[in-house]
Order: C-alpha cells, then structure tokens, then sequence
C-alpha cells in the first residue's frame, strides 16, 4: 500500500501516515518537504530551527508550524541534530 503525504494534513494524521511507512520513504518524503520549505522561504532549516526555537520567527504562519515538524520528524529517523539539516545550498 502506497501513502502519499499532502504537507496540508494535520500532525496527528502525518503520524499516523509515518507508522505505516518504510523508514527510508519517511525519510525521503520528509526531505523533499524540508526542501521545498527551504526553496520557499530562501532559508536553511538549521537557521529556521534556530530562529524558531528563540521566538524569532515573524509573520508566522502554518507552514512555519510544518516546516519544524517535518525537521524534528528528519532527525528522528537520520540522527541528524536538528540545527544540522540544510539542504537549501545541497544539491
């Protein structure tokens, strides 16, 4: 059975997606999210997760809600620190 993430579902469903998954398209599916966030808001998410973790976020929206979701989900199944992930300069 294939599960198709939509980044506008709520992330008590998003976990319910990820218990059904295989750990290596959680993580692939997390990372395209991340990217696109990063894309989007022209900012690394190391610097977004600092950011948002001192309350330096302005103008914050559900996406910004999203976006440090999708980051600590990327951590907990790369053991990757969350300060660490970046892909907005990664090819």
């Amino acid at each position: 059975m294939k599960i198709i993430i939509n980044k506008n579902i709520s992330y008590e469903e998003f976990k319910k997606q990820i218990k059904t998954k295989p750990k290596n398209e959680i993580i692939n599916s997390t990372e395209n999210y991340i990217r696109e966030f990063e894309e989007k808001y022209n900012m690394g998410s190391n610097d977004f997760y600092l950011k948002y973790n001192k309350g330096q976020i302005e103008d914050h929206n559900d996406d910004f809600d999203n976006w440090y979701c999708k980051i600590l989900t990327f951590s907990k199944y790369t053991d990757i620190k969350p300060d660490n992930i970046n892909f907005i300069n990664r090819g």
